[in-house]
Protein backbone atom coordinates (compact mmCIF):
# COMPACT_ATOMS: atom_id res chain seq x y z
CA UNK A 1 0.00 0.00 0.00
CA UNK A 2 1.54 3.54 -0.97
CA UNK A 3 1.84 6.26 1.52
CA UNK A 4 -1.35 7.93 -0.65
CA UNK A 5 -3.46 5.26 0.21
CA UNK A 6 -2.72 5.05 3.69
CA UNK A 7 -3.33 9.13 4.44
CA UNK A 8 -6.76 8.35 2.71
CA UNK A 9 -7.81 6.17 5.18
CA UNK A 10 -6.09 7.75 8.12
CA UNK A 11 -7.81 11.20 7.33
CA UNK A 12 -11.59 9.52 7.82
CA UNK A 13 -10.00 8.85 11.57
CA UNK A 14 -9.98 11.83 13.90
CA UNK A 15 -9.67 12.15 17.84
CA UNK A 16 -9.81 15.18 20.07
CA UNK A 17 -6.51 16.84 19.76
CA UNK A 18 -4.81 20.09 21.98
CA UNK A 19 -1.26 19.34 22.18
CA UNK A 20 1.82 16.15 22.57
CA UNK A 21 9.70 8.83 25.70
CA UNK A 22 11.36 6.46 23.43
CA UNK A 23 13.15 3.02 23.49
CA UNK A 24 15.17 2.43 21.04
CA UNK A 25 16.50 4.69 18.09
CA UNK A 26 13.47 5.64 16.44
CA UNK A 27 10.37 5.12 18.69
CA UNK A 28 7.20 6.56 19.71
CA UNK A 29 6.27 5.47 23.11
CA UNK A 30 2.65 6.08 24.58
CA UNK A 31 2.24 6.45 28.60
CA UNK A 32 -1.13 5.90 29.98
CA UNK A 33 -0.49 5.58 34.28
CA UNK A 34 -2.10 7.37 37.52
CA UNK A 35 0.53 9.46 37.26
CA UNK A 36 0.25 10.45 33.79
CA UNK A 37 -0.67 10.48 30.20
CA UNK A 38 1.13 11.07 27.48
CA UNK A 39 3.12 10.52 23.99
CA UNK A 40 7.10 10.98 23.41
CA UNK A 41 8.61 10.54 19.79
CA UNK A 42 12.79 9.59 20.56
CA UNK A 43 14.92 11.82 19.74
CA UNK A 44 16.86 10.46 16.72
CA UNK A 45 12.61 9.99 15.11
CA UNK A 46 12.15 13.80 15.94
CA UNK A 47 15.04 14.19 13.96
CA UNK A 48 14.25 12.09 11.11
CA UNK A 49 10.99 13.89 10.74
CA UNK A 50 12.57 17.08 11.66
CA UNK A 51 10.10 18.20 13.88
CA UNK A 52 10.34 20.99 15.81
CA UNK A 53 7.03 22.01 18.06
CA UNK A 54 4.34 20.31 16.52
CA UNK A 55 4.00 17.01 15.11
CA UNK A 56 0.85 15.75 13.24
CA UNK A 57 -1.23 12.04 13.75
CA UNK A 58 -3.12 10.19 10.89
CA UNK A 59 -4.54 8.07 13.00
CA UNK A 60 -5.10 4.40 10.59
CA UNK A 61 -7.12 2.01 13.06
CA UNK A 62 -7.81 -0.78 9.91
CA UNK A 63 -4.39 -1.18 8.97
CA UNK A 64 -3.25 -0.68 13.03
CA UNK A 65 -0.52 2.25 11.96
CA UNK A 66 0.07 5.91 13.01
CA UNK A 67 1.67 7.84 10.32
CA UNK A 68 3.64 10.91 12.10
CA UNK A 69 4.64 14.06 9.74
CA UNK A 70 5.54 17.77 10.40
CA UNK A 71 2.82 18.76 8.47
CA UNK A 72 -0.97 18.12 7.77
CA UNK A 73 -0.90 15.90 5.09
CA UNK A 74 -4.29 14.81 5.61
CA UNK A 75 -6.59 17.58 7.29
CA UNK A 76 -6.00 16.05 10.51
CA UNK A 77 -5.46 17.59 13.94
CA UNK A 78 -2.27 18.59 14.92
CA UNK A 79 -0.36 17.36 18.13
CA UNK A 80 1.33 20.08 19.42
CA UNK A 81 5.11 18.75 21.17
CA UNK A 82 7.14 20.43 23.78
CA UNK A 83 11.18 19.62 23.80
CA UNK A 84 11.69 17.48 27.00
CA UNK A 85 15.18 16.74 27.73
CA UNK A 86 17.67 17.39 25.09
CA UNK A 87 15.86 15.98 22.09
CA UNK A 88 12.99 14.28 23.21
CA UNK A 89 9.70 15.47 21.91
CA UNK A 90 6.60 14.94 24.65
CA UNK A 91 3.08 15.59 24.18
CA UNK A 92 0.37 15.76 27.67
CA UNK A 93 -2.64 15.40 26.72
CA UNK A 94 -4.74 12.55 28.46
CA UNK A 95 -7.65 12.76 26.00
CA UNK A 96 -4.88 11.99 23.01
CA UNK A 97 -3.50 8.97 24.79
CA UNK A 98 -6.92 7.49 26.07
CA UNK A 99 -8.31 8.33 22.38
CA UNK A 100 -5.39 6.20 20.97
CA UNK A 101 -5.36 3.08 23.71
CA UNK A 102 -9.09 2.69 22.94
CA UNK A 103 -9.00 3.01 19.37
CA UNK A 104 -5.71 0.70 19.15
CA UNK A 105 -6.96 -1.68 22.15
CA UNK A 106 -3.91 -1.45 24.09
CA UNK A 107 -4.50 -2.54 27.13
CA UNK A 108 -1.96 -1.37 30.07
CA UNK A 109 -3.57 -3.35 33.09
CA UNK A 110 -0.63 -4.94 33.42
CA UNK A 111 2.31 -2.14 32.22
CA UNK A 112 2.64 1.66 32.17
CA UNK A 113 3.53 2.19 28.89
CA UNK A 114 4.05 0.89 25.29
CA UNK A 115 7.13 1.62 22.86
CA UNK A 116 6.91 1.29 19.31
CA UNK A 117 9.80 0.83 17.11
CA UNK A 118 8.90 -0.75 14.47
CA UNK A 119 8.88 2.15 12.32
CA UNK A 120 8.90 2.62 8.20
CA UNK A 121 9.80 6.18 6.95
CA UNK A 122 8.33 7.18 3.66
CA UNK A 123 7.78 10.47 2.23
CA UNK A 124 4.83 12.25 0.86
CA UNK A 125 5.41 15.58 -0.88
CA UNK A 126 9.13 15.70 -0.02
CA UNK A 127 7.47 15.75 3.65
CA UNK A 128 9.35 12.75 5.98
CA UNK A 129 6.27 10.51 7.45
CA UNK A 130 6.79 8.21 10.20
CA UNK A 131 4.58 4.79 9.55
CA UNK A 132 4.26 3.50 13.10
CA UNK A 133 2.87 -0.62 13.32
CA UNK A 134 0.72 -0.38 16.43
CA UNK A 135 0.66 -4.18 17.16
CA UNK A 136 4.73 -4.36 17.31
CA UNK A 137 4.25 -2.45 20.95
CA UNK A 138 6.24 -3.50 23.99
CA UNK A 139 5.20 -3.01 27.38
CA UNK A 140 7.69 -1.43 30.05
CA UNK A 141 6.22 -2.02 33.52
CA UNK A 142 5.64 0.42 36.69
CA UNK A 143 9.36 0.41 38.87
CA UNK A 144 7.62 -2.04 41.11
CA UNK A 145 9.02 -5.59 41.28
CA UNK A 146 6.64 -8.61 41.90
CA UNK A 147 8.03 -11.64 44.57
CA UNK A 148 6.13 -14.19 45.52
CA UNK A 149 5.40 -13.26 49.19
CA UNK A 150 3.66 -9.64 47.08
CA UNK A 151 5.10 -6.46 45.94
CA UNK A 152 8.56 -5.54 46.70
Amino acid sequence: MNINELLRKAATCKLPVTSSSGKGKNSFTIVNNRNGKRLTISSSLAHALDVQNEVFLHLNPDDQEILLAKEDLANENAVRLKLRGDQKKTAYDSRVVQGISDLFGLDYSNCSSKSFSKIQMDHCNEVPVAIVDMTSGSAMKDNVQQTEGGVS
